[in-house]
């Protein structure tokens, strides 16, 4: 979702010394891949989710992100509270700690992702290098979200 909602980068305006084109003065709008796919008529298909989509439920539902004084940031702890609060739900301790791994992996691919260039992740694009990263990114993210549930159990 955050390599669709990227805004892209635009292309530095060409300029031709001595000539001046006001054509090229004047700044594009920014998009983002989202509506460039939508302009280009792009279909752009989303994996399948299975038994834990109600977690990106909660995501969207709270935002991915949070405004910074610089930009956008993760979400923090306190907003996932507030909305558990707002909304009577009692989140498991691995829940809120996947939802903080999202926020920061969306962060993360929002703005890694705005040079119009960038693959999509997981796709035949990705060089071996970068897909070797994700995949450790995944299976480090699997591995503390189980310790976490291993660490919930209650003692016997």
């Amino acid at each position: 979702m955050a390599w669709l909602n990227a805004t892209l980068q635009q292309p530095a305006p060409q300029k031709s010394p001595g000539k001046r084109n006001p054509q090229s003065d004047v700044q594009q709008e920014p998009i983002t891949r989202r509506q460039k796919h939508a302009a280009d008529g792009v279909d752009f298909a989303l994996p399948e989710l299975g038994d834990e989509a109600y977690l990106l439920d909660i995501f969207f539902d709270v935002g991915p992100l949070v405004p910074g004084a610089m930009g956008d940031v993760p979400l923090l702890y306190g907003h996932l509270l507030d909305w558990q609060r707002a909304h009577g739900v009692a989140l498991c301790p691995w829940e809120h700690g996947l939802l903080r791994r999202l926020s920061r992996a969306y962060c993360t691919a929002l703005y890694t992702s705005t040079d119009p260039a960038a693959a999509a992740p997981g796709s035949v694009e990705e060089t071996p290098e970068d897909a070797q990263e994700r995949r450790q990114r995944v299976s480090d993210g699997l591995a503390q979200s189980l310790r976490m549930l291993r660490d919930t159990k209650p003692k016997r």
